[in-house]
């Protein structure tokens, strides 16, 4: 019989600035360890991100806007998850 270990992994806040920080810096960590460098508009999105300036909508809506040649109101391509 396998035992189990308790799952110790508090679960992610939204609202919570110091759960948007540290999702966003294993984001990166994730993407340096891949070889991919986010670019400087990226990082000041997300940035924006941890200090609850915008939402992850707004994220993704420029980046669409940045990768698709959107405009920078419109919402993501249906594609862009």
């Amino acid at each position: 019989m396998v035992s189990r270990v308790p799952c110790t992994h508090k679960p992610y806040d939204h609202d919570n600035q110091d759960d948007r920080r540290r999702a966003v810096a294993g984001a990166i960590a994730s993407n340096r360890a891949e070889g991919l460098e986010p670019d400087a508009e990226s990082l000041a999105d997300l940035e924006e991100y941890v200090v609850g300036a915008i939402d992850l909508a707004d994220v993704r809506t420029r980046a669409a806007a940045r990768y698709f040649g959107q405009e920078a109101t419109c919402s993501a391509s249906p594609d862009f998850n």
